[in-house]
């Protein structure tokens, strides 16, 4: 169905999207009760209240798999001669030009910004 290029181009694009994944979820929330906001005729201070308490409740429902995501980034698995390769999907090669960079800056960044950054902030 895919081949060996394609299939790492969608592990690749899987990590992003749960990275993006929070972020959107804030912004889908905050548009939907400033939208409310002015359909109802809310005061701000009940909207922000709303605001963040529905991005609470989504950011804490899609945290597992985000971090999960990010950690399975580093899951690799030594297959002895033939080199260590991702769990996730064993065609992708762990550690190569291809894997390491991604790794580094999509992993690390959602591990600090969602693993560490989200509860310090909550």
């Amino acid at each position: 169905f895919y081949d060996g290029k394609d299939r790492e181009q969608l592990v690749y694009r899987k990590s992003v999207v749960a990275v993006l994944l929070p972020a959107v979820v804030m912004v889908a929330s905050m548009m939907f009760w400033l939208v409310v906001r002015y359909w109802k005729k809310l005061s701000m201070a009940s909207c922000v209240r709303y605001m963040v308490t529905t991005s609470v409740v989504f950011l804490f429902m899609v945290y597992p798999d985000t971090i999960r995501a990010m950690l399975l980034l580093f899951s690799c698995k030594d297959l002895g001669t033939e080199g260590t390769y991702l769990t996730r999907d064993y065609d992708i090669k762990c550690w190569t030009d291809g894997h390491m960079p991604f790794a580094l800056s999509v992993g690390i960044v959602g591990i600090v910004c969602w693993g560490f950054g989200l509860p310090f902030v909550a």
